[in-house]
């Protein structure tokens, strides 16, 4: 086998490689100039879409993209239904990258099943203006039931510092 072509192929698959790992936000956020926390973008908007479709309308600041935040409403289309997911990333003044995200996700049962059921191996954390608020067993994401007619809403939020 031809040597160039080899390395040609090789360098080709690289580069398809890294473009498959990047997200809808993360290639929006690389086109236009919020490169210091692509990284950040993207492991979000990973982790909230695993590799589930998704689609993204993103925002960021048209003079200076890479100093100021970058956010990212994302629809998600999982197996058992849709989700929205709010993604917000800004670099800060010692050069690190903070971000936060939150997820609406619609569940046909009763918030008080989905308690007992689909979160029950979540930790009671409070009850805040009549909803039921939630916290996973590390303690790093809260999640609020909010009662949607017969269903419920499942709002989740994570804070991010690196």
């Amino acid at each position: 086998m031809n040597y160039k072509i080899l390395v040609s192929f090789f360098l080709l698959n690289a580069s398809l490689n890294v473009y498959a790992e990047d997200t809808v936000p993360g290639q929006q956020a690389t086109k236009n100039g919020f490169i210091t926390c692509k990284k950040t973008v993207d492991d979000i908007a990973r982790f909230v879409a695993k590799d589930h479709e998704h689609s993204s309308l993103s925002t960021w600041n048209n003079k200076t993209p890479d100093t100021r935040m970058f956010n990212s409403n994302m629809n998600v289309k999982y197996s058992d239904g849709n989700s929205v997911a709010v993604i917000s990333v800004s670099p800060t003044k010692s050069g690190k990258c903070d971000g936060a995200y939150t997820t609406i996700f619609p569940i046909a049962e009763s918030c008080a099943v989905a308690r007992e059921t689909t979160f029950k191996d979540w930790k009671f954390f409070s009850e805040s203006a009549g909803l039921i608020v939630l916290e996973n067993i590390n303690g790093n994401l809260s999640k609020t039931l909010l009662p949607v007619g017969s269903g419920c809403a499942a709002i989740t939020t994570e804070v991010v510092y690196n």
